[in-house]
């Protein structure tokens, strides 16, 4: 046996466990379509912040404005795309959901998003009251 030596992590450790899987137990005809392939299972996204807001871009290419649903719900924002397939045997509709915990420091009324190119950008801005601040050494 030949050992392979890797220099990186695969690049989407899903399809590296669906792969696994698949040599585990034959066929992936047993799973359901949504699994059979990583990039189909949902969006990339990018979160970060600063003492201000925090920050999300979410990967949506070809998906209208129409097609997303975003709510901020207990700390949780969710982003759901409603995606209509045409190809293969006839149409198919799904629903790919994200959501991530944002804390509870956040100013509903405040938030905004926006879609550009095929990238969500949305801006959680920090309740003034929970921003950090410096205290001053008298």
């Amino acid at each position: 046996m030949k050992l392979v030596k890797r220099n990186s992590w695969p690049s989407d450790p899903f399809f590296e466990m669906d792969r696994l899987f698949n040599r585990a137990f034959g066929s992936s005809d047993l799973w359901p379509s949504a699994f059979k392939s990583a990039a189909h299972r949902d969006f990339p996204l990018d979160v970060h912040g600063d003492d201000d807001h925090y920050f999300v871009t979410a990967e949506l290419p070809g998906v209208s404005k129409d097609a997303i649903d975003l709510k901020v719900e207990n700390s949780v924002l969710s982003i759901s795309v409603n995606v209509e397939d045409k190809s293969g045997n006839g149409e198919s509709k799904r629903t790919m959901t994200r959501s991530i915990t944002v804390g509870d420091d956040i100013d509903i009324e405040g938030v905004s998003a926006k879609l550009e190119n095929g990238m969500l950008q949305v801006s959680l801005p920090k309740a003034e009251e929970r921003r950090p601040r410096k205290i001053e050494i008298s």
